[in-house]
């Protein structure tokens, strides 16, 4: 599974850079003014590396989840219990619809949609994750900085259409992006899971 967790993010983050190389073609395309929204291609490749991101740390939590204790394992809630994530007490009546699956096709499922509800929009997110993994965070301090912007500015293309201004006062102009940013995120991933893979 560490391989599949490895080829999908390297794929994936190759298709990040195929956004920014498609960026880099709108402009050497006989323009002589390159249009505002030219930058909407940086913007979704912004949007996918998060994804990327966020598909590499699910791989991880469920490719680890099964050498960890009760302690982890007590956090997950039993599919078709999801509620924010809060695991709840169970009956014989809530197993009943899933007695034709094997206990780990029901592990397996209750996992996939405990990590179908979590997001990672925060460092603080990452770290807890890690934490409960037992992986040392600290050795990706370097790359937070980075990361963080990225996370911050996805956030603000996808719950702001990236305008500029507070939220009740939002305007026409939108954040300027740029592709040196973009592939300055796209390599500081790329090392962000370096770092992760040496660790599992």
């Amino acid at each position: 599974m560490k391989e599949n967790i490895q080829s999908n993010f390297y794929d994936n983050l190759q298709r990040a850079r195929d956004l920014a190389q498609v960026f880099l073609d709108t402009q050497t395309t006989n323009k002589t003014t390159p249009s505002l929204y030219d930058d909407d291609i940086l913007r979704a490749a912004v949007v996918f590396l998060h994804a990327t991101l966020e598909d590499l740390l699910r791989g991880t939590f469920k490719f680890l989840i099964g050498n960890k204790g009760p302690h982890l394992w007590k956090k997950i809630p039993l599919i078709g219990l999801t509620d924010r994530n809060q695991p709840k007490g169970f009956t014989f009546e809530n197993l009943e619809g899933f007695k034709e699956l094997k206990v780990k096709e029901l592990f397996d499922k209750s996992v996939d949609e405990y990590l179908n509800y979590n997001n990672y929009n925060k460092i603080s997110d990452i770290c807890s994750m890690f934490k409960d993994l037992d992986i040392n965070y600290e050795q990706f301090n370097e790359t937070f900085p980075l990361l963080e912007k990225m996370i911050q500015r996805r956030h603000n293309i996808v719950h702001r259409a990236d305008r500029q201004g507070a939220l009740e006062e939002l305007n026409f102009y939108l954040l300027p992006i740029s592709y040196t940013d973009l592939i300055e995120w796209i390599n500081n991933l790329d090392k962000f899971a370096v770092i992760l893979f040496k660790s599992l």
